[in-house]
């Protein structure tokens, strides 16, 4: 028998998880808690905390390190009492892995990469709304001379920057 089934191989899910076990406490061996748990002399380990220091979109990392194999991980992550847990960190973990993408987007900004700066200033990291049918608004029309008349205004002072750093 494994931790992770029963004696007739079939696995557990909500059974796994402090919060979600509901029948039997010792088979209880992860939280979906922030942090891990300490009870007594035993630590329910935080999926949540794992699943973000991973940083693996695929969930395979998880899956192997945490629990039986792929097919278990999806059943646990499909399990109704789960699901929304992994859909809050599958968010998480987007964000925090945009946030990094950023970050490096940056840096390559602050070393003179022009396209980079180009990218920042156009907030290439927002997602972009699908387009309104029709003619823009007069409104629209003034609000998108006035911000690229603002871009253009910021990259001419960082080209001219830049062009100041090469002499």
């Amino acid at each position: 028998m494994s931790k992770f089934s029963t004696d007739n191989n079939i696995h557990y899910t909500n059974a796994l998880f402090k919060e979600e076990n509901n029948t039997d406490p010792s088979l209880a061996l992860y939280t979906t808690a922030s942090d891990d748990i300490v009870v007594g002399d035993r630590t329910y380990i935080s999926i949540r905390k794992q699943y973000l220091l991973l940083e693996d979109p695929t969930e395979y990392e998880i899956s192997s390190r945490y629990f039986d194999n792929w097919t278990h991980w999806k059943k646990v992550r499909e399990s109704s009492k789960m699901k929304p847990h992994v859909d809050e960190w599958r968010e998480e973990l987007e964000v925090k892995l945009r946030s990094k993408g950023v970050k490096g987007v940056y840096d390559k900004a602050l070393d003179g990469d022009y396209q980079a700066s180009k990218w920042l200033a156009e907030q290439g990291w927002v997602k972009k709304q699908p387009a309104k049918r029709g003619a823009p608004s007069t409104e629209e029309k003034i609000g998108a001379v006035r911000k690229d008349a603002k871009v253009k205004s910021i990259f001419d002072a960082h080209y001219d920057r830049m062009k100041k750093k090469e002499r």
